[in-house]
């Protein structure tokens, strides 16, 4: 429902599909993006296939390595980024890609949202669940702002997602 829910508000005339960022097509340049999608997926495998147990069964595996990233990066780097960089318009080249205060806005929510949660016992907050996404947040949100498409941060959420069901 959520992913539905995002890819209606992504289509209203406000948002657009293309401006966010729901679109294969990527910009000129691109290619450092998939060199550091190509490398970070290449360590995760890595890590994966050396530390491999199985604890997870076939149906986690299958979820984790493909909707959490369709659904929080056309959220967090589609359609609440172009939300927030029109609200903060200034930007900062980081490796010569513009990145705005709505950018980082967004990687401090994503971690956040990871970070907090609700129990028997009241609200809890997992300062290392909190680092530990909203660190690599900001390499998804370089790629989103590199490439002008979510294709990149999905795949890395997913696989980031998914080697953690291997082992």
């Amino acid at each position: 429902m959520s992913l539905a829910g995002m890819l209606v508000v992504a289509s209203l005339p406000v948002f657009g599909v293309r401006r966010t960022g729901i679109t294969h097509f990527q910009l000129r340049g691109s290619w450092p993006a998939f060199l550091l999608l190509a490398l970070l997926c290449g360590f995760f495998f890595y890590m994966a296939v050396s530390n491999a147990d199985g604890r997870d069964d076939w149906e986690t595996i299958a979820f984790q390595w493909t909707m959490p990233g369709i659904d929080e990066e056309i959220f967090y780097r589609g359609v609440l980024l172009l939300a927030m960089n029109e609200a903060f318009t200034a930007r900062v080249s980081i490796i010569g890609t513009p990145i705005g205060y709505g950018g980082l806005l967004t990687s401090i929510l994503f971690g956040l949202a990871h970070g907090m949660s609700f129990g028997e016992s009241g609200f809890d907050f997992d300062m290392i669940a909190v680092a530990s996404t909203g660190a690599p947040s900001l390499l998804l949100l370089w790629m989103r702002e590199k490439t002008g498409s979510v294709v990149l941060p999905i795949i890395g959420h997913n696989v980031a997602n998914g080697v953690f069901t291997l082992f």
